[in-house]
């Protein structure tokens, strides 16, 4: 059978193109028409053989002949077996080959008066199932390419390798893309490469791909893959800020600063903020109690980010250790609970409770109660650190606020 062409439709890669590429193969076309002739044709013959028997035998021989029917729907699918197993040059020679011992065998079992006729229906049945075996066959060859050079493809894309994308593109262009495709294709596969290099960038060497992304490195084109990259520089960004924590505060634990490379990398990546080099002075009541107060009203998205401030904040190494270990120790308390009690030892502050707001008494008050909070909190819970926050005495009447007695005239 001469090569022919067919229109294939890319399915699963692309939408429907308007017009799908050719691919010229052999033994496929006109096949559909060849097995209606051949179907028609061994209706024929049923009919025909069974005209060859006399009258008497007519009962008898159609049961055998049914029989040796389903004998032949099996020896077709144990052809097709065989060829399938094969790298065919000649299909029909091939066919024709496997199929005939087990057509004359199962001809010579039948009986004698009925062996024309069946060997009449053989031929017939043979001559079409082996048209549609190759029909199948060929398809299946096509379909096996095809999804190879879809694997292929797809790799090239995982990997982000877009010269390798391109050679792949390139190959099925016009076979398994139609021409109209080729474009919005590339596009497309140019986006998800640009995704795959950025998600092997921010595993491989996050600190680098998270400032390279700061930069004007290119991006993916495709808004769901720009989302997705969003996503991974998200991802990288907590898993980076949990490693430098962790590293920091080692260091920390054992007198050291953290190492300076590594915090030039975090301010780069957008990890920490650019910070003017300030020697380490000791908290002030202000700064203590402020910091107590974000490290027990931080939530999950605060964690590692306040961790890191706290390791680079100039401030002595000990005060700095002091701060990370009341951080590891209200993780284990609910996040509600301590952000609960710490609003309402900061509303006994501003309410002048503990003294007059601003002055370095009313915060050392304060930081205090904060400290007296936590082992309440680990103990008894909220419950019990709530009725601690109502029995607290006040120190009103105990200080004068000098904003008072300026209102009041009376010079301090």
């Amino acid at each position: 059978m001469e090569g022919m062409a067919i229109l294939i439709n890319e399915w699963g890669t692309t939408p429907m193109p308007p017009a799908a590429p050719h691919l010229m193969l052999q033994g496929v076309a006109g096949v559909d028409a060849a097995a209606r002739t051949l179907g028609k044709g061994l209706t024929d013959t049923a009919a025909t053989t069974a005209e060859l028997l006399d009258e008497q035998e007519q009962v008898t021989g159609t049961g055998e002949l049914a029989g040796f029917a389903a004998r032949l729907r099996s020896i077709g699918q144990e052809t097709r077996e065989v060829m399938a197993a094969r790298r065919i040059r000649d299909w029909d020679a091939a066919w024709q080959q496997t199929s005939e011992p087990l057509l004359l065998e199962a001809v010579n079992e039948l009986p004698e008066n009925v062996r024309d006729a069946g060997r009449e229906l053989a031929r017939a049945y043979n001559a079409q199932e082996a048209v549609r075996a190759r029909r199948e066959y060929e398809l299946s060859r096509i379909e096996t390419a095809r999804m190879s050079w879809q694997s292929c493809l797809d790799n090239a894309v995982q990997s982000g390798d877009t010269p390798a994308l391109e050679a792949w593109l390139q190959a099925g262009r016009g076979v398994f893309v139609a021409e109209d495709n080729v474009e919005p294709m590339r596009r497309e596969l140019r986006s998800r490469s640009c995704l795959a290099q950025w998600q092997q960038r921010l595993q491989q060497e996050p600190l680098e791909a998270l400032a390279a992304l700061a930069g004007d490195d290119a991006r993916p084109e495709r808004a769901q893959d720009a989302r997705a990259l969003e996503q991974a520089a998200a991802s990288a960004r907590r898993a980076a800020s949990g490693s430098l924590a962790r590293r920091w505060q080692k260091a920390l634990e054992q007198g050291l600063e953290p190492d300076a490379d590594s915090v030039d990398r975090a301010r780069a990546a957008g990890l920490v903020p650019a910070a003017a080099e300030t020697a380490p002075q000791p908290m002030t009541p202000r700064e203590k109690s402020e910091w107590l107060g974000r490290i027990d009203e931080r939530d999950d998205t605060d964690e590692q980010p306040l961790r890191l401030q706290i390791a680079l904040a100039p401030l002595p190494v000990q005060e700095r250790n002091s701060l990370l270990q009341r951080m590891d120790a209200t993780c284990a308390i609910p996040a509600d609970d301590r952000r609960r009690v710490s609003l309402a030892l900061r509303r006994l502050y501003r309410r002048g409770v503990l003294g007059c707001p601003g002055d370095a008494t009313a915060h050392r008050r304060l930081s205090r109660l904060q400290e007296e909070a936590l082992p309440i909190l680990q103990q008894g819970g909220a419950a019990a650190a709530e009725r601690w926050v109502g029995s607290l005495p006040s120190y009103s009447g105990r200080w004068v606020c000098f904003r008072d007695m300026q209102q009041k005239g009376v010079q301090p």
